[in-house]
């Protein structure tokens, strides 16, 4: 299924749902994956 395209109003406060998809089966992160994928979500 494509992406659907997002409009981002500059200047307007948004909340954005973020969807990781580490928790597919197959995908193994560590402790340190797991703190950069952390970091760079908050970032």
């Amino acid at each position: 299924m494509p992406r659907i395209a997002r409009m981002i109003i500059k200047d307007k406060p948004a909340v954005y749902q973020i969807i990781s998809r580490t928790s597919l089966p197959g995908i193994v992160m560590h402790d340190v994956e797991n703190e950069l994928l952390a970091s760079l979500i908050r970032h």
